[in-house]
C-alpha cells in the first residue's frame, strides 16, 4: 500500500487559544496508522510543550524537530512535531499541554493522519532552523535534506505575525493573533522527489521557527541520508 493521506483537519484550519495551559481539539482519525501532529506557541515567557495526546494516549516528540526561536528575552516561542503509531480512529481528542500559561501570544495546532506508513520506522529524519529572521522579512523556509520518493514531507512554522500562503500543499494554518512571536502557525506537506526539497511559507515580516519531517512509506522508503544537513547519519526514530 503507498503511503498517503488519511485526514486532515476540517477546511485546513487548525485550532488555537491564548492566554491557557492547554489546547483541546477534536480530530477525527478515519483509518489513519500514523498521527503527526504540529505546535506552534509563542509566550511573553520561556515554555516548553510538556505533552501531546491523543484519545489519551501519548504522542512522540519528533527527534530534531522541537525548536524555539527568536532569542530576544520578550518573545519566546517556537514550534514541534509529534507522532503516534497505530492512533485511535474515530472522533478523538488532541490536547496540547504547555509547561505553563502562554501570556497572550497564543498556541496554534493540528493534526493529520497517513496510510501505507513504515510500521517501525515512520519517521525518517527532521531539520529545524532556530534563532531565524528571513532577510526579506516575507518568506520561511526550511531544507528537508534528500528525500525518498514514495515518502511524505511534513512541514510546520510558527511565526509573529499572518500567515499566508505556501509553495506546497496546506494541511491546517491559524493566525491566533499578531501581538509577538508564536501568534500564527501552519502545517503544510508535499511529496518526495528523490532530492532535496525546500519547503516555503510566505508570511508577514517577523521572526519565525520552522521544522520537518520525512514520512516513511512501507515499501522501505526511508533510505535517507541526511547526515551532512543535521550530524546524523541515516537516523531512525522508532515510534511508541
Amino acid at each position: 500500500m503507498a503511503l498517503a493521506i488519511d485526514s486532515e483537519m476540517p477546511t485546513n484550519t487548525g485550532a488555537s487559544n491564548s492566554s491557557l495551559q492547554t489546547l483541546t481539539y477534536s480530530f477525527t482519525n478515519t483509518a489513519g496508522t500514523l498521527l503527526v501532529v504540529g505546535v506552534s506557541f509563542g509566550s511573553a515567557a520561556a515554555l516548553t510543550v510538556s505533552t501531546v495526546t491523543y484519545a489519551g494516549a501519548a504522542m512522540t516528540a519528533v527527534t530534531g524537530a522541537t525548536v524555539g526561536y527568536d532569542g530576544a528575552s520578550h518573545n519566546f516561542a517556537g514550534v514541534a512535531l509529534y507522532f503516534k503509531l497505530n492512533p485511535a480512529t474515530g472522533a478523538n481528542n488532541v490536547v496540547v499541554t504547555m509547561s505553563a500559561a502562554n501570556a497572550s501570544q497564543g498556541i496554534e495546532s493540528g493534526a493529520i493522519s497517513f496510510t501505507g506508513n513504515d510500521t517501525s520506522t515512520p519517521i525518517v529524519a527532521s531539520s529545524g532552523k532556530t534563532n531565524f529572521r528571513e532577510s526579506s522579512g516575507t518568506t520561511a523556509t526550511v531544507a528537508s535534506g534528500t528525500t525518498t520518493t514514495g515518502n511524505i514531507v511534513v512541514a510546520c512554522m510558527a511565526t509573529g505575525t499572518a500567515y499566508g500562503s505556501t509553495s506546497q500543499t496546506l494541511s491546517w494554518s491559524k493566525n491566533e493573533n499578531t501581538a509577538s512571536a508564536g501568534g500564527a502557525g501552519a502545517m503544510t506537506r508535499t511529496a518526495g522527489t528523490g532530492g532535496t526539497i525546500t519547503m516555503t511559507d510566505n508570511i508577514t515580516s517577523d521572526f519565525m521557527g520552522m521544522v520537518c519531517c520525512e514520512i516513511a512509506a512501507a515499501s522501505g522508503g526511508g533510505g535517507s541520508t541526511w547526515g551532512p544537513l543535521l550530524g546524523l547519519q541515516n537516523n531512525r526514530l522508532v515510534g511508541a
